[in-house]
């Protein structure tokens, strides 16, 4: 029964049966041969062991036939490629093809679209390594896409190299990233891995020759809420503490409000959808006011701005030194003999300070012990034998005596408290601050 292109099937001529005439036998019989032909072919999806495909004419081996109970097989070229079952479909894919270029990837799929469609898959060799984090991929022509990835559940950009020349990737389409203009996102970028918690290196601040602005060295951390890792890829320099942030070297450092004589906490922050890394200075040493798009953030260290300018330090690690320490943070003649908190030169926040306190004196006619603790501990008794105690023995009439030490105290008010069992007004007790230990958000 000849079938035509609307796939309509019309009876051979001469078959028409019409009253009082003869039908001709081979008319007859080549309609009857084409019945039979065509319901044995459809009874082919009702016959389990029938494992050929239902051809065409013009390919007999491409076609769909029936593997076995509740499963349907597709055939190409008389090579099974499809398998529909109750339990889900099976496809023999081909060998992933490779794309071209590194920033601007393009890649041509066997399969064709019409359309970009959300949870699209596709799996791809790169041709090339991504050095930007600006990446886009143009599956057959239906358009450049960002690529993105995720990074503690938040849409991110590539970092250069999550695409690596000759490996394997797979990349899933959304419609919804890139607010609402459709992004691929890369499962398995090779940089994906995770910083482990705490983790911080480079970063380092110095003062700037201008005396209200700061360098950053490169590095990188885990930020604070162990969501995501924070890369700055380039030295940040001039960061000018007086001026309100903006993004970039010789720009504002300030999240808010004007410049003062104060301590200011510095953050590495980033906004996820770009990758932009930057620092910002803060008087919160919890919770910095942050630019728009920017959510991550990690603290990683202290600046003091005191008489107008920024005090020299140089930073190595976890360790910040004063470069000339002030003479006296506290300096009080006759203190008494309670314990008393004394302020000194480092940050507000959890740090170790470093700080040299001596307790004279002038005529010492009897012992004089002295202490020097942690506002966290509990009031010590004075025996002049533990490691944070001073002893002044007696000297004699008009003789100054003295016992200096340079203590590491665990603070986070910066502050230390100091006690002494005697106190007249020969007695003084003077403090100073070498610098500080500050770990920055590790535990």
């Amino acid at each position: 029964m000849p079938l035509n292109g609307a796939g309509v099937f019309s009876p051979p001529a001469g078959t028409t049966a019409t009253s009082n005439t003869t039908i001709l036998s081979a008319a007859y019989n080549a309609l009857v041969a084409d019945l039979t032909s065509t319901l044995n072919t459809a009874a082919k999806f009702q016959d389990a062991s029938v494992t050929a495909p239902n051809g065409f004419a013009a390919d007999s081996n491409t076609g769909f036939y029936r593997i076995g109970a509740d499963n349907l097989g597709i055939a190409l070229g008389g090579v099974k490629h499809a398998d529909f079952a109750t339990t889900g479909v099976a496809l023999l894919e081909k060998a992933a093809p490779t794309s071209s270029g590194t920033n601007t990837v393009t890649l041509t799929w066997p399969i064709v679209a019409s359309a970009l469609a959300s949870e699209q898959r596709i799996v791809f060799k790169a041709g090339g390594s991504n050095t930007s984090t600006a990446v886009t991929l143009n599956l057959n022509g239906l358009g450049a896409k960002a690529v993105k990835k995720f990074d503690g559940g938040a849409e991110s950009v590539l970092l250069p190299r999550d695409i690596e020349a000759g490996q394997i990737y797979l990349a899933v389409y959304d419609s919804t990233l890139a607010s609402g203009s459709g992004a691929w996102v890369l499962v398995n970028p090779s940089q994906q891995g995770r910083y482990p918690p705490g983790t911080l290196y480079g970063l380092t601040l110095s003062n700037n020759a201008s005396a209200n602005k700061i360098d950053v060295a490169l590095g990188a951390c885990r930020d604070g809420a162990d969501s995501a890792n924070i890369d700055l890829a380039a030295a940040l320099t001039a960061k000018d503490l007086a001026t309100n942030w903006a993004v970039g070297s010789s720009a504002g450092l300030l999240d808010t409000g004007s410049i003062g004589n104060n301590w200011y906490a510095i953050w590495a922050i980033k906004r996820p959808d770009t990758g932009v890394v930057d620092v910002l200075a803060s008087l919160s040493f919890t919770a910095p006011t942050m630019p728009t798009n920017y959510t991550l953030k990690r603290y990683i260290g202290a600046i003091q701005r005191s008489g107008g300018s920024i005090k020299q330090f140089f930073q190595r690690g976890d360790r910040f030194t004063w470069t000339t320490p002030g003479l006296h943070d506290f300096n009080v003649n006759n203190p008494g003999t309670a314990t008393t908190s004394k302020t000194i030169s480092v940050p507000p926040t959890a740090v170790t300070a470093i700080v040299v306190v001596t307790f004279v004196d002038a005529t010492p006619a009897s012992t004089t012990i002295g202490s020097v603790r942690s506002p966290s501990s509990s009031d010590p008794s004075l025996s002049g034998n533990g490691p944070y105690d001073a002893y002044i023995p007696t000297a004699g009439a008009g003789v100054q005596a003295s016992d200096a030490k340079i203590y590491e105290i665990e603070t986070s008010t910066g502050a230390i408290q100091v006690k002494q069992d005697t106190s007249t007004a020969d007695h003084y007790t003077t403090g100073s601050a070498l610098g500080w230990i500050d770990t920055r958000g590790r535990t």
